[in-house]
């Protein structure tokens, strides 16, 4: 069964301004500390050393993106949840 009202809020958070304004400021943010960390990693005399600093950036990025495309994932998912359970249930035609 799906929740109607998890459904109707990512919706809602998704189709507001706000939502959009608060995605851009993470990537703003995120991306001033990403040109950072790749400064870091450049100058890191010890290879081994900047390689975990790439290492750490990739997966630090890779995070931040999927925490964001979450409510439109979350949001797909219930809708195929929902369309599967009304054709699960709507009433079969006899020939």
């Amino acid at each position: 069964m799906v929740d109607r009202n998890e459904l109707d809020e990512l919706e809602d958070l998704i189709s507001r301004p706000g939502w959009a304004r608060y995605c851009a400021a993470i990537r703003d943010r995120q991306a001033q500390q990403f040109k950072d960390g790749w400064k870091r990693a450049v100058a890191e005399p010890n290879d081994v050393q900047a390689l975990n600093f790439c290492r750490q950036l990739s997966a630090i990025d890779s995070a931040r993106e999927q925490d964001l495309a979450w409510p439109d994932q979350r949001l797909a998912q219930l809708k195929r949840a929902a369309e599967m359970t009304k054709t699960e249930y709507s009433p079969k035609r006899v020939p």
